[in-house]
């Protein structure tokens, strides 16, 4: 299929890679390298950002997803792009325009393919 108009609208500030994954395949240690990745993301994304997101745990892009839909940092969208390979847009101008989402607000509404919050 065709991309969707909101992953091609516009350049991004900054592109990042993430193969979140620890070379023991350990959950636990993959787990624990995500809080390093929003760190990054929170320094990184002052405008426009694209995550580029391998998976190599479903434990981990659940944590993943769960905490960009919670920080409501940005306003995130999330399209797969095959097996495994994940694009978040994170747009912290537009979630600023929108005004503050409660945390409980946020982690209320349901995983969309197209909108993380």
């Amino acid at each position: 299929g065709r991309p969707a108009p909101w992953l091609l609208a516009g350049a991004y500030d900054v592109v990042l890679a993430a193969d979140v994954i620890y070379p023991t395949a350990a959950e636990d240690a993959s787990l624990g390298a995500l809080p390093a990745l929003f760190s990054t993301l929170h320094i990184a994304v002052s405008g426009r950002g694209l995550l580029v997101y391998v998976e190599r745990s479903s434990k981990v892009t659940v944590a993943l997803h769960a905490e960009l839909r919670r920080r409501g940092e940005w306003e995130c969208r999330r399209r797969s792009l095959g097996l495994r390979i994940w694009l978040y847009t994170l747009d912290r101008h537009r979630a600023s325009a929108r005004g503050a989402v409660s945390v409980a607000a946020a982690a209320a509404r349901p995983i969309d393919e197209e909108a993380c919050v």
